[in-house]
């Protein structure tokens, strides 16, 4: 049996990403900030490559993709549009329960109709359970570390947005798979 590969979400918290959040005017830009994030199913690449991550909205596509766990652990379709593009992440169902198909940049239509995806916008199919797991630590990575950079950003509608949507995914993914996150 072949293993089904793992997710892997890297958000690159560097000096210039904590530049942004500092110098930012609102509340609001500081939380969601243009940064660095990579998203690798075993050694195939969905965002980013190998030497560079791909520049997103991070508030925008963590908090995306903490909103797509329920239907995800449902097994339906989930589309998060990003607005650094405009481009799309989709988390397609797959014929086994156990895995998920993960796809990005794909036109709007492919997004929303897999049939309409060309050859080279194959969704990657990765482990589901790890995959929802990697999604729930990179929420909870994301705000401990704006906590702890400046705890005056737990009040921005963007954080308080994040921690809504992980509360609810995890709730979610807990009475779904019968397990504690």
């Amino acid at each position: 049996m072949k293993k089904i590969p793992h997710t892997h979400i890297k958000v690159d918290y560097t000096d210039e990403l904590w530049q942004k959040v500092t110098e930012a005017a609102r509340p609001s830009k500081a939380t969601n900030p243009i940064g660095d994030i990579s998203i690798r199913v075993g050694e195939r690449y969905v965002l980013g490559k190998p030497e560079s991550s791909g520049s997103e909205y991070l508030a925008e596509i963590i908090g995306g993709m903490l909103q797509a766990v329920p239907d995800i652990v449902s097994n339906k379709r989930a589309v998060i549009e990003l607005n650094n593009g405009p481009a799309y992440l989709v988390f397609d169902p797959v014929d086994s329960p156990d895995q998920i198909g993960i796809a990005y940049r794909a036109p709007r239509e492919s997004a929303l109709n897999p049939k309409e995806r060309l050859s080279i916008e194959e969704a990657v199919r990765a482990n589901k359970r790890q995959t929802v797991n990697e999604i729930l630590g990179t929420g909870t990575e994301y705000l401990r570390r704006f906590k702890q950079r400046n705890e005056n950003l737990q009040s921005a509608a963007n954080y308080r947005g994040i921690e809504e949507d992980l509360e609810h995914a995890i709730r979610i993914y807990r009475q779904e798979s019968n397990t504690n996150y």
